[in-house]
């Protein structure tokens, strides 16, 4: 007894452990491959469709004969494990199997699926199978509970989703944009943040075909059938320009799409987006000693270095004093700064000084930005920058030591 007691013991203790990594495991999300997602999608105004297809899913037994799935389109993202993270999206099979059949049912021509949904599940060959019970049979002389098995029956099924799709013809001479180009016209993924939008224009002459909005197929004469769609251009534009504003950063663009159309000019706008995370809160703190100075002195030279840099209301850029107490020996205030590799971007830090017989302290407690003059008042988003910003705290601060040290 003292050895099944161990067993169980032993048992439970792997299944804490077992759990508690399971609980601590990463995940990575599995998204669909980008050759199935505009099966998932409506077909546009330029597309035919010709038939629809319906199919079962796999096979599985299940013991619940009124569960029921509702319709829903496929192609839901959904997490895994790391180790997991290269595995394909398990509709992707379902999705072959659905274009198959369509290329089945129309053979010599070109098609493909769009609104790929799952429309229910089904149970059918319904019968019974055996299982094994442990119940309770009474106690033993010991007063112990005495178990035994029994056999009992329950009903089971084999269940499966059922899966739908329209079937659409690919109509000759339509210009369509490459996959390689439309995430760039989706919305951000779900590890994706914006950080920024971009703009560009062209203007459009003589019988340029201008689609109604971004990435819409489009015909063409039978002469230019091989030409790329011409958003990809203006895509390749917007997807520069990002580059070029964040050169250190990898960045994509997303919700890429017409702004205004007044022929003949035509105004494009996409959203910037990174996975990098956000930095944290860029704060710091010094300690300013000035041997044999008196608090008063001492203030009297603080206040007079921050007099000298006081906020120019021309560039925005300076310190602005909030509030001075001196009886307590404290100013408290901002510092407007920019950073010239930052382009026009202007960094906002807080700060309190408090200022003792010697020495002061000072502390930057909070560090925001603003992308230019008069524009809102926004977190810092990328990590170069608050890197950037605390570099100059600590360059304003040593400039702060040095001055309270030379005068006099």
């Amino acid at each position: 007894m003292k050895n099944k007691k161990l067993h169980f013991i032993t048992i439970g203790v792997l299944l804490v452990f077992i759990l508690l990594g399971v609980g601590s495991t990463a995940t990575v999300p599995i998204n669909l491959g980008e050759r199935y997602q505009r099966m998932v999608q409506s077909q546009t105004s330029d597309e035919r469709v010709i038939d629809k297809i319906t199919m079962n899913g796999n096979s599985n037994v299940c013991r619940d004969g009124n569960h029921s799935v509702s319709t829903q389109r496929m192609g839901a993202a959904y997490n895994v494990s790391e180790r997991r993270g290269s595995e394909r999206h398990w509709q992707e099979s379902m999705l072959d199997q659905l274009l198959a059949e369509a290329q089945r049912k129309h053979p010599g021509v070109s098609v493909s699926l769009r609104n790929a949904t799952i429309v229910g599940n089904r149970h059918v060959n319904a019968r019974y199978e055996q299982y094994t019970e442990s119940v309770a049979a009474g106690k033993n002389s010991a007063g112990k509970t005495v178990y035994q098995n029994v056999t009992r029956t329950r009903p089971i099924w084999d269940c499966f989703f059922v899966y739908t799709a329209d079937v659409i013809i690919n109509e000759p001479n339509l210009i369509e944009m490459s996959e390689s180009y439309r995430d760039m016209i989706q919305a951000p993924k779900s590890n994706e943040r914006i950080i920024d939008s971009v703009r560009t224009s062209e203007t459009i002459s003589g019988q340029t075909v201008s689609p109604p909005r971004m990435g819409a197929p489009y015909r063409v004469s039978e002469d230019r059938s091989s030409e790329r769609h011409r958003h990809e251009l203006i895509l390749d534009r917007l997807a520069e320009d990002a580059k070029s504003r964040f050169p250190n950063v990898t960045v994509n663009i997303r919700n890429a799409r017409i702004e205004s159309n007044n022929h003949p000019n035509i105004f494009y706008i996409a959203s910037v987006v990174t996975t990098q995370a956000m930095p944290e809160t860029v704060t710091y703190n010094a300690n300013l000693a000035v041997a044999g100075v008196t608090r008063a002195d001492l203030y009297r030279r603080v206040d007079n270095y921050f007099d000298d840099r006081r906020f120019n209301e021309a560039n925005s850029l300076g310190v602005r004093i909030s509030r001075r107490d001196f009886d307590v020996g404290r100013i408290r205030g901002e510092y407007f700064y920019a950073i010239p590799s930052m382009g026009s971007y202007i960094i906002i830090s807080e700060f309190a000084i408090d200022v003792h017989d010697a020495r002061a302290e000072i502390r930057f407690t909070d560090t925001k930005m603003q992308r230019a003059r008069d524009s809102s008042v926004e977190p810092i988003f990328l990590q170069s920058i608050a890197e950037a910003a605390r570099a100059e705290l600590v360059n304003f601060s040593n400039n702060l030591r040095s001055y309270i040290n030379t005068r006099r």
